[in-house]
């Protein structure tokens, strides 16, 4: 007669050469094998977390080496658009470092109807302030910043 195996009991019920064990199962697999234990979940769920934390950490602690803030700008005519901006370069850059900024004029349905590149210094001081002008192929009713970036 064969004993029962309650739930959660972890005991191989096929021992070698037992009688139950007509074909070999047991010589042919191998014994069975043991799940994961609680121990072993908790590391796993404890590297993942840790993971995560760490891959968040990289992604939002990068501090850009140039940033800007539009101040404003001026529609002069359908040709023409100023737009004035600061541009900040941070305590990680070298003085000799350049960047390049492309401001743009824009439509009414935000359509880019003007942009221009302008490379940037920091000149001795940490922020500048610029006014471009951008030539506009029609009257252009907005004018910004799009992006500035270090050159390599």
């Amino acid at each position: 007669m064969t004993t029962p195996v309650a739930p959660g009991d972890h005991h191989d019920p096929v021992a070698p050469g037992d009688h139950h064990d007509p074909v070999g199962l047991r010589d042919r697999y191998g014994p069975p094998r043991r799940r994961a234990g609680r121990t072993a979940v908790l590391v796993a769920v404890a590297v993942g977390v840790l993971g995560t934390l760490w891959a968040a950490w990289v992604a939002f602690s990068t501090e850009r080496p140039v940033t800007w803030t539009d101040i404003g700008y001026q529609v002069v005519d359908s040709g023409t658009t100023r737009v004035t901006f600061d541009v900040t370069f941070t305590g990680a850059t070298a003085p000799d470092t350049v960047a390049v900024c492309t401001v743009r004029a824009l439509d009414r349905s935000f359509g880019v109807v003007g942009q221009v590149d302008v490379t940037m210094a920091p000149a001795g001081r940490r922020t500048v302030r610029s006014t471009v002008v951008v030539p506009t192929s029609q009257l252009a009713v907005t004018g910004l910043v799009r992006d500035c970036a270090v050159q390599p």
